[in-house]
């Protein structure tokens, strides 16, 4: 599936515009290479003066994406002797000249963890003016979204096998039967893991619902906290998957206020809630970072990996169960565990699904169709519908035949009818919640002998003359009226 994939963020517009465009027009083109998983290398001292940056919109308070990130690095400096550089909680205005400022610097990677860097690192032209320095973009887009040749962004599925263990294990664990995932931004690899976490939780209890929410900001711990507790409060959830950075700190303290269960992700966010921590998502960063720094090593960096989606799978695990060890039943642990191995045995297939936007809590509502009913003399038509909020699939029927779909973006289908006769059009709408009931039908009938009715023939200057005559008829009758005037005085 294309991108759809740079979501709802934070990036500015214009580029918004630019990549959501591009995005949706290369779907015909031939993907990016996709680099598989790659075995760790044995750790071995560096044999030359290299250089490693990082650039992340946090800090090592959120004990996530950038706590796991600064542990790989430093990695670097500890294990291989590289030479390194972290900024911090890097703004979006300055997000273009730091990155300068280590290419100018002679750096030989450039890691940019977060989604928000998607900008910069893809689309800006940063990569191409500093093509000796390889940009590593954790996570990045998909094989159909063209990259630079010194950029190699992270598949955005990267961890998409956690977040289902983690629901598999939710979806046993819960007792409302409600669950929920808050994120800070919605982007493709943020909506794979929703739908993987859902699919996990589907997997073991058909009666649980998943909810979804999208804070629209990573650093705002007192939204995380009131969107959370909107969930408890209305919703009666009683799992929460934070995956928010520092808004999650948010997210985690309603859950420890309200003594629910919630869960982490990237670090063993253990730490944050040692009673309310029920497990936390893992990501191996270190394992990335390590790969890069050998294959820079040996020279084979830019030209295995610059230019690629890579499908390196570093989130496919659960953290320790901590506290919850003693309280989860081991027919539980049992089931995540059969789970990791049919993922392993390729027996169980997690979903890497997308949507342009975070879904909605219930059904679409039912579309309606703008075509109206008609005989035609062709054999298709182009049918057309106005859009159903919260709609990730549209099907077309005729009576209980399926005949068509598009995607949520797209609101009509060419239609090829397979012969003469009257078709009973419908539409519905669809999302993972479910169905809609069907629209409104239209009929539309195949006539080969149908003739359409045309407009009356355009005589040249026709207009024209009937202008002049009106014209002529008014000054007339203008003329007569003055005449009859003037022989009455």
């Amino acid at each position: 599936m294309i991108l759809r994939m740079i979501k709802k963020t934070k990036l500015k517009k214009s580029y918004f515009i630019v990549a959501l465009i591009s995005i949706f027009m290369l779907s015909a083109l031939v993907p990016n290479p996709v680099i598989g998983s790659e075995s760790p290398f044995t750790p071995e001292a560096s044999a030359g003066p290299y250089k490693a940056a990082l650039m992340i919109g946090g800090d090592e308070t959120d004990y996530g994406f950038s706590y796991v990130a600064i542990e790989a690095i430093e990695y670097l400096n500890d294990t291989l002797g590289w030479e390194i550089s972290i900024t911090r909680s890097v703004q979006y205005t300055d997000m273009y000249r730091v990155a300068s400022e280590y290419g100018d610097a002679g750096y030989d990677v450039i890691f940019m963890v977060g989604g928000m860097f998607i900008e910069i690192s893809y689309f800006s032209g940063i990569a191409d003016i500093y093509n000796e320095t390889l940009f590593v973009q954790i996570p990045g887009l998909n094989q159909w979204v063209p990259a630079p040749d010194n950029v190699v962004g992270l598949h955005p599925s990267f961890q998409t096998e956690g977040h289902y263990l983690a629901g598999v294990l939710a979806g046993q664990m819960t007792e409302t039967n409600r669950l929920a995932v808050v994120f800070g931004e919605w982007y493709e690899y943020l909506a794979m893991e929703f739908y993987a976490f859902n699919a996990g939780v589907e997997s073991v209890n058909d009666e649980a619902i998943v909810y979804s929410r999208v804070a629209g900001d990573w650093g705002d711990i007192a939204l995380g906290k009131q969107i959370t507790e909107s969930l408890i409060d209305t919703l009666n959830v009683d799992i929460v998957v934070q995956v928010a950075d520092t808004t999650g700190r948010g997210v985690i303290a309603a859950c420890v206020e309200a003594d629910i269960i919630v869960i982490g992700t990237v670090g063993d966010q253990y730490v944050l809630a040692v009673d309310n921590t029920m497990t936390s998502i893992g990501m191996n960063t270190t394992l990335l970072m390590e790969i890069v720094a050998q294959r820079i090593e040996n020279g084979t960096a830019m030209d295995v990996l610059g230019g690629t989606s890579w499908d390196l799978n570093i989130g496919n695990y659960l953290y320790p169960y901590h506290n919850y060890d003693a309280i989860i039943p081991q027919s539980v642990k049992d089931v995540v565990d059969n789970a990791i191995e049919g993922i392993a045995n390729g027996s169980i297939y997690v979903p890497r699904k997308d949507t342009l936007n975070s879904p909605i809590d219930t059904i679409p509502d039912t579309p309606t169709i703008t075509t109206t009913n008609k005989t035609i003399a062709v054999d298709n038509i182009n049918l057309m519908w106005a859009s159903s909020t919260g709609t990730d699939t549209y099907r077309v029927y005729n009576g209980d035949i399926e005949i068509g779909d598009t995607n949520s973006t797209t609101t009509s289908l060419n239609i090829e009818f397979e012969g003469n006769g009257t078709y009973i059009i419908t539409v519905t709408s669809e999302n993972f919640r479910g169905v809609s009931a069907k629209s409104e039908s239209i009929t539309i009938t195949v006539d080969p002998d149908f003739i359409e009715p045309s407009d009356p023939p355009v005589i040249p200057g026709y207009s024209n003359a009937i202008l002049l005559f009106t014209l002529i008829a008014t000054i007339g009758i203008m003329v007569y009226v003055t005449k009859k005037k003037s022989k009455l005085f």
